[in-house]
């Protein structure tokens, strides 16, 4: 189901039902997911996430002067490990440190808890608690901050790159955040191209897939 706030206005109207993703944090069943925006090419193998040092589970810190009376009780323990947005192209690879601390949700870990999820509704129904522009992401921000009691841990740099170049992908980096299809000229053709190879090949797969079924009915 979607998650609505009447003060929640994004900042674009693709972003509309992008709070909906709070609802992986329901399901339980799973000790970790990952989750990836579907405007990301993929490279190389990603399941080496799950062992990445950032996706160990934290106690809960409790730390007075961030405790808000009109906020849901925080779990006793969680994990959510992402990615700093890398703020443009001209970033360096390996990102030169600190690395922001303003995570970027196109790629990010955690485990279900039905107690967080709790947490972050109560963050939703209290007018200006964040930011609406970017409603999923600032509330997780917000939520995960550096200097609250569950701040976020910062993913191995080279899982995923947002504002991605081919000297991402010379690195060795795994994924790269961008909107390929469109007609973006700022996009590194590298990439591009790489993406357009992939479409054409599971295109071609799913022709292939549907020609057999064909044949076989």
């Amino acid at each position: 189901d979607k998650l609505v706030a009447e003060w929640v206005h994004p900042g674009a109207d693709r972003w509309r039902d992008v709070l909906a993703k709070l609802r992986l944090f329901e399901l339980t069943s799973y000790a970790k997911i990952c989750f990836i925006d579907a405007d990301t090419l993929v490279t190389k193998r990603l399941d080496g996430v799950f062992y990445d040092e950032a996706t160990m589970l934290q106690m809960t810190l409790s730390n007075p002067a961030e405790l808000k009376d009109d906020e849901a009780p925080l779990p006793r323990s969680f994990m959510f490990a992402s990615k700093p947005d890398a703020w443009g192209y001209e970033h360096a690879y390996p990102p030169v440190p600190p690395e922001s601390d303003y995570l970027n949700c196109g790629f990010f870990v955690f485990t279900p808890s039905k107690e967080l999820f709790a947490y972050y509704m109560s963050l939703l129904a209290i007018k200006d608690r964040f930011y609406p522009a970017f409603p999923e992401q600032n509330l997780l921000n917000y939520a995960h901050r550096k200097e609250g009691n569950m701040p976020w841990s910062h993913l191995w740099y080279g899982w995923n790159m947002n504002w991605p170049t081919v000297k991402d992908l010379e690195g060795g980096a795994a994924s790269f955040h961008a909107k390929y299809w469109s007609d973006d000229p700022t996009h590194d053709p590298v990439l591009k191209a790489m993406w357009r190879e992939q479409r054409v090949e599971m295109e071609g797969f799913q022709r292939g897939r549907d020609s057999m079924r064909g044949l076989k009915g």
